[in-house]
C-alpha cells in the first residue's frame, strides 16, 4: 500500500553471515519499497559482502556496539523517510509484522513507536510447576522482569519488552536523534527519547524464531551498561 512508501530498514550487524541473507530477502518480500541499510561492525565472516549481494546498502563501521552502529546508520537515512524500522540481522524477527506495525502507526497518530512483543504460546502447554520454574525461576526471565520494573520506575516507560530488537518509529520523531549509547543500552535510550517527545509506545505481538548464529547479548555482561543508561536518562 502507498503508506509503505518512505520506509527505511536499518540493520546493525556483527558476524551475522548465517542470517543476514534470509533477513534481507524476507524484508524485501514483505515491504517491497523499503530501502535497506546494513551497518556492519567490521564482521570477519563476510556479513557485509553477503548483505551487499542481496541488494542492501552496506555501511562499514570499524567500531563495535549496536548503539554505535545505529548512530552511524541514521546518518544515511534519507530525509523523505516516513517510517524507520530497526531489526536484528539474525532472522529471529519475522518481517511479516513490519507492514502491520506501520499500519498501526499510520492509523494512530499518538503512537510514536511500535515494538515487537514476543509471544511464547508453548508455555501454556507446560505443567503448573514447569511453568512456575520457567516464568519465575529462569535467570533470564528474572533479569527481564527486573528491567521492566526499573524502566517503569526510573524512566516512566511501561512496556514489557524494554530491549525489543524489532521496532518501527516515525522518522520525523527520531530524525534528530543522536544516540549516546554504544551498545545494547540503545533500546533504553530510544524508549526514553520517544516518551520525552510526548509520544506513546505500543507493543505488537510477534512470534519470534530462534536466531541463526551466535547471540551477542549477555544479560550478565551488559546488565550494568543497561542499568546505567536508565539512571542517566532518569537524571537528564
Amino acid at each position: 500500500m502507498s503508506y509503505f512508501k518512505g520506509t527505511t530498514v536499518l540493520i546493525p550487524t556483527l558476524n551475522e553471515a548465517m542470517g543476514i541473507g534470509a533477513t534481507i530477502k524476507e524484508v524485501m518480500k514483505e515491504v517491497e519499497e523499503a530501502k535497506i541499510i546494513v551497518v556492519d561492525s567490521n564482521s570477519k565472516d563476510g556479513t557485509a559482502k553477503i548483505a551487499a549481494g542481496f541488494g542492501a546498502k552496506v555501511i562499514n563501521h570499524p567500531l563495535r556496539g549496536k548503539g554505535r552502529a545505529v548512530a552511524r546508520g541514521l546518518r544515511y537515512v534519507e530525509s523523505n523517510t516516513k517510517w524507520l524500522v530497526i531489526i536484528d540481522g539474525d532472522y529471529s524477527q519475522p518481517a511479516i509484522y513490519i507492514p502491520k506495525m506501520i499500519n498501526t502507526l499510520n492509523e494512530k497518530p499518538e503512537i510514536g513507536m511500535v515494538v515487537g512483543l514476543p509471544d511464547v504460546p508453548w508455555v501454556k502447554s507446560y505443567t503448573f510447576w514447569k511453568r512456575v520454574k520457567w516464568v519465575y525461576l529462569n535467570p533470564y526471565n528474572i533479569f527481564h522482569r527486573t528491567l521492566i520494573i526499573l524502566h517503569a520506575i526510573l524512566n516512566r516507560v511501561n512496556i514489557q519488552t524494554p530491549l525489543a530488537g524489532q521496532r518501527v518509529i516515525r522518522y520525523k520523531l527520531i530524525k534528530d536523534f543522536q544516540p549516546k549509547s554504544k551498545g545494547f543500552d540503545l533500546e533504553i535510550e530510544i524508549n526514553c527519547y520517544v516518551r520525552k517527545k510526548g509520544y506513546k509506545i505500543l507493543e505488537f505481538p510477534i512470534m519470534e524464531r530462534d536466531r541463526i548464529g551466535k547471540a551477542k547479548f549477555s544479560r550478565f555482561k551488559h546488565c550494568f551498561v543497561i542499568l546505567r543508561r536508565m539512571v542517566i536518562e532518569a537524571l537528564s
